[in-house]
C-alpha cells in the first residue's frame, strides 16, 4: 500500500505502469506470476516434493516459514502418517 501511495504522490501522471513501481516491488510480483491457481495443491506438491521438511519448503516457494505455516493453517493442511506396524 505504501509502495503505491509513494508512486500515486511522485509521480505526475495519471496512470501508474508497472515499470514505475521500484525494483524489488515488480520482481516479487514476477514471482507470484508463476504459481498455480490453485495454491493449496502448489503448496501440497512441494511439501511432498520436500518430504514434509517446511524450511526447505518454503526456500522452494520463495516464502519466509511463518508464510508457508499460515498457508497451512488457512488450507487445513495436514500431514498424515501411517501408523506403526
Amino acid at each position: 500500500m505504501n509502495v503505491l501511495e509513494a508512486a500515486y504522490i511522485n509521480l505526475p501522471r495519471w496512470r501508474i505502469a508497472l515499470v514505475d513501481l521500484p525494483k524489488p516491488f515488480r520482481a516479487k510480483l514476477r514471482q507470484t506470476e508463476g504459481n498455480s491457481p490453485n495454491e493449496r495443491n502448489y503448496i501440497l506438491s512441494t511439501l511432498v516434493h520436500t518430504r514434509w521438511n517446511k524450511a526447505t519448503a518454503a526456500r522452494q516457494l520463495n516464502w519466509s516459514r511463518m508464510t508457508l505455516y499460515r498457508k497451512i493453517a488457512k488450507y487445513n493442511i495436514v500431514e498424515k502418517r501411517n501408523p506403526p506396524r
